[in-house]
């Protein structure tokens, strides 16, 4: 019994610190991203197809108990404000679980977030998009193909995703003006 409980506790252990900043990963995955909709915390009803007609998407999974993914927050919120009025979303989907729902809007209210916040109550999309541990995110381009993926977060992983987001956004305009 004694193993057992071992065995459980470094299997612990080990998903814990895949989940924080020991695991990181990036990709570039050129897989279509599943179509989806969700609410966000205010009620609204996102979807993601509709959200690409604007622009590309950045999509990121993340949770309350995830300081990996706290401390990539304010990263993603700088990079949705530099980019929104060039047609990028930012939408961050909160994986916590039902207990602790009601804890979200007023810690993006508090910190004054400005992307779209939603929860996935069920877990759905954690399902669709393969979810291994978090903070995980993926870049849609406007065609719907995942262009970049990332797993965890460490302090620098910003300047990557940022140069991802330029490179994206560049190609767009270049698409934009040879389509004029």
């Amino acid at each position: 019994m004694l193993t057992l409980i071992k065995r459980c506790f470094i299997l612990y252990v080990f998903f814990a610190m895949t989940s924080t900043t020991v695991f990181c990963q990036s990709k570039t995955d050129n897989a279509k991203a599943p179509n989806f909709f969700i609410r966000d915390i205010n009620g609204k009803r996102v979807e993601l197809s509709q959200l690409l007609e604007k622009g590309p998407v950045l999509v990121n999974f993340w949770a309350l108990w995830c300081i990996p993914c706290l401390k990539e927050l304010p990263h993603l919120n700088k990079l949705a404000e530099r980019y929104r009025d060039q047609g990028l979303t930012v939408l961050t989907i909160n994986q916590d679980d039902p207990s602790s729902e009601n804890k979200v809007k007023p810690f993006m209210k508090g910190k004054r977030y400005t992307f779209q916040v939603a929860i996935d109550k069920d877990k759905e999309l954690w399902r669709s998009f393969k979810i291994v541990a978090l903070p995980t995110l993926f870049l849609i381009d406007q065609n719907g193909t995942i262009s970049y993926t990332h797993t965890g977060y460490r302090p620098g992983d910003e300047k990557e995703l940022t140069l991802e987001v330029d490179k994206l956004m560049q190609n767009r305009s270049h698409s934009m003006e040879n389509q004029q």
